[in-house]
């Protein structure tokens, strides 16, 4: 009969611990969602949640008399929920709202590279442009130097030829002589010879 009794009982604490973490499971699960809720910004959820907490931890400390820490079950739960600086909820809500606003400065980075882009490539083909004028209009300024120095030339050579036959001409008016049938000075001599 004792050991009957002690089966009974071992059966009774086995179903226990079963059912126990059956709601420890259970628990979890409710506390990852409640989690999972808070994590959005958005979701009318997390600041139910964040009411219902801190009410609870009204209440705890309402009902827990001389012990304001609440019942010893539920004192890890009220340290998680509420705590300096602030609860869970309210942390996860700024993390979330960090990084959105990271996102957006991500965005506008973005934004702002593109605009940056832009501008380079119209200030490069700007550049391209006034240097291809630029090369142009040397080019046009070469050929125009290029002209004159042609025609410089021309009348240069033109001149050169014209010379000797004036000088063919004045000598042949003079008999030969450049004198003109006067006369020379000596200095006139040497000039003519040198």
């Amino acid at each position: 009969q004792d050991q009957k009794a002690i089966t009974r009982l071992l059966e009774h604490d086995v179903g226990l611990l079963r059912a126990l973490s059956e709601i420890q499971a259970q628990g979890n699960l409710v506390a990852g969602l409640l989690v999972s809720a808070g994590n959005r910004v958005s979701c009318p959820v997390a600041g139910t949640v964040h009411r219902r907490a801190r009410f609870d931890r009204a209440a705890s400390d309402h009902n827990s008399g001389d012990n304001p820490k609440g019942p010893p079950c539920t004192r890890p739960l009220l340290k998680l929920v509420d705590r300096v600086p602030g609860n869970i909820f309210d942390l996860r809500h700024e993390e979330l709202e960090m990084g959105q606003q990271a996102e957006a400065l991500v965005v506008s980075s973005l934004d702002l590279s593109r605009c940056i882009d832009e501008h380079a490539e119209r200030l490069v083909a700007t550049a391209h442009a006034t240097i291809d004028a630029l090369a142009a209009s040397t080019r046009a300024d070469i050929g125009r130097g290029r002209g004159v120095l042609l025609a410089v030339a021309g009348a240069t050579i033109l001149l050169v030829s014209g010379r000797p036959q004036r000088r063919r001409a004045s000598q042949g008016a003079g008999g030969g002589d450049p004198s003109g049938g006067r006369r020379q000075s000596s200095r006139e001599r040497t000039a003519r010879w040198q």
